[in-house]
């Protein structure tokens, strides 16, 4: 499979100026929000004629069994479609998860083993420690944040953050979670997604995500620095984006993967 072609970059500064105040402190270019739905919606939009992703990625992680830095390649597919391939100095695969959205599979070479069952965050964090679900992880390489519940109608309240800047938006989680709600903030300029804070009832902190280093590819503004932080996972991982195509169309089977012969399949719940 053909992994990367180089695409060139183009850096955008961007300014966070004080938000909700008086122009000129506020960006003009941009409405002035005050509905919280409304801002998400827009927010939401700024992506959405992307439906494919392939990037090259290089990630400093530090988890529970020590830190490791490793070059990665991540191919996504609008809502949840995954494939992620560890490279070698060589650029060739060293480990590689799939999922379809309800299904995982993952090949590890260095041991022979061949994984599969749900494609749930636990899964998923086997290859790519983000603790995140299939549909979140194609989120990420957009610069999406997961959207917890979000999308309940009511759910979303707008704030300013004059200190940092930023709108704010925080929604409740769903029903039955672990968690009690999340945290966004965003750039007024751009609408986009700079920090998320996903909080237990006590005020902690489940996870958080920074996007940062935004540049465009394409008309789409992505970021390059993706940060996520899981102290409940002991897991701070650092993920670079070297390079990005969009909107490619993918070679079939990419999403899926079978076992070589002989080695032997475990079923993971």
């Amino acid at each position: 499979m053909r992994y990367f072609s180089t695409v060139a970059f183009y850096v955008l500064a961007a300014a966070f100026l004080p938000a909700g105040s008086c122009p000129p402190s506020f960006p003009t270019d941009q409405p002035v929000y005050t509905d919280g739905e409304k801002l998400l919606a827009d927010v939401r939009a700024r992506t959405r004629s992307a439906k494919t992703l392939r990037a090259l990625l290089r990630v400093d992680a530090y988890t529970s069994e020590g830190r490791f830095k490793v070059k990665e390649i991540l191919l996504v597919e609008r809502p949840a479609r995954l494939h992620v391939a560890t490279l070698s100095p060589m650029d060739s695969p060293l480990s590689v998860l799939v999922s379809n959205g309800d299904r995982f599979a993952l090949y590890d070479q260095k041991e022979q083993k061949f994984f599969k069952g749900p494609a749930t965050p636990k899964n998923i964090a086997k290859l790519l420690p983000v603790w995140l679900s299939g549909d979140e992880v194609v989120g990420l390489g957009f610069g999406e944040p997961p959207w917890g519940g979000c999308f309940v109608k009511g759910a979303a309240r707008l704030f300013v953050d004059r200190d940092k800047g930023q709108y704010r938006i925080e929604c409740p989680a769903p029903t039955a979670r672990s968690w009690q709600r999340d945290v966004y903030g965003v750039d007024p300029r751009s609408l986009a997604v700079v920090e998320t804070e996903r909080l237990n009832a006590d005020g902690s902190v489940s996870h958080r995500i920074r996007f940062s280093d935004h540049a465009k590819v394409g008309d789409l503004l992505l970021p390059r620095r993706i940060q996520y932080e899981n102290k409940s996972k002991d897991v701070d991982i650092l993920i670079k984006v070297v390079e990005t195509e969009l909107n490619e169309k993918f070679e079939a089977g990419t999403f899926e993967l079978e076992a070589p012969r002989g080695v032997p399949t475990i079923e993971v719940k």
